[in-house]
């Protein structure tokens, strides 16, 4: 297993499980998921553009190429999104989000039946072990809607076929920052186009609405910097199970620093998903090493 794509899917989940907290104190000033989602992404664009001239590279591309990453990776990133964001009006957001996080199981699925990628008895059982560990985040008491429990699959079988498409078209292999740009221009987009029925955004922004806009801005562009170059490494499968560090950060924030309540069940979700982890790291190192003395 190349440990450097391990490291950068890592730091890519625990940045992304950082998100949640500060979009909370966002929400604290009486935004919603829409507006607070439209910046996150809009100042990713200036924040690209100062970096690339600083480092002198180009955001040109062919447009055929800018056409195929607003298809496969713009459209299917802002609209898992927009999914999530919309589930959270009829379900809780811990229940949303657990079904969210099924995303390994459809890139699996994704690529054993559509790629014909072949899936071995390891990643079965590690697949079967993530799953138990996600059933133990879902909130016990919650009650929703059907809508809702349906947009939050969406945004899994969304999201999985981001990851894929990052693998297969070989957007992982373009200038992160670049990727970057054209990925939160779609977004941006897609949700302006949103706006237009919700009106959700206002242009008006406080100094310390501004502040904490830059950093989830500058830790969006860290996660999908480290995400792709994780890809890169490992190819959709691997990442996408890494990728489960996510809401166990996500957990260990909202406990440190919102003061969220310890849950039992999360607790034995976040074993067992680490288990996961580290029985898919360790396993795959140990084989590659024994191919290499073969």
């Amino acid at each position: 297993m190349n440990r450097k794509g391990m490291s950068a899917v890592g730091i890519s989940a625990v940045v992304y499980g950082v998100i949640p907290m500060l979009t909370m104190f966002l929400y604290a000033f009486g935004m919603d998921a829409i507006a607070v989602a439209f910046y996150r992404f809009f100042l990713i664009l200036p924040i690209v553009l100062l970096i690339t001239k600083m480092q002198g590279i180009s955001l040109r591309l062919p447009w055929k190429q800018v056409v195929s990453i607003f298809v496969y990776a713009g459209f299917f990133s802002g609209s898992t999104m927009l999914l999530l964001n919309l589930a959270y009006n009829y379900i809780s957001i811990g229940t949303a989000t657990t079904l969210h996080f099924l995303y390994p199981v459809f890139v699996i699925l994704i690529c054993a039946f559509y790629y014909h990628d072949v899936i071995d008895a390891r990643m079965k059982k590690i697949l079967l072990i993530v799953l138990l560990g996600i059933l133990f985040f879902l909130d016990k008491g919650s009650k929703g809607s059907m809508i809702g429990i349906v947009l939050s699959m969406i945004s899994a079988v969304t999201y999985a076929i981001y990851l894929v498409q990052l693998e297969k078209r070989n957007f992982a292999q373009m200038n992160p920052l670049v990727l970057s740009f054209y990925i939160s221009l779609c977004t941006c987009i897609l949700i302006f186009i949103v706006n237009f029925f919700t009106h959700s955004i206002h242009f008006m922004l406080t100094l310390q609405e501004l502040s904490l806009f830059v950093i989830l801005s500058l830790c969006s562009i860290t996660a999908l910097g480290m995400l792709q170059y994780g890809s890169r490494l490992l190819g959709a499968k691997y990442t996408s199970l890494f990728s489960l560090l996510e809401p166990i950060t996500s957990i260990v924030t909202g406990i440190l620093f919102l003061k969220e309540e310890i849950v039992a069940g999360k607790l034995i979700g976040c074993a067992l998903i680490l288990f996961a982890i580290m029985y898919l790291a360790l396993g795959k190192t140990k084989k590659e090493e024994t191919e290499k003395r073969e």
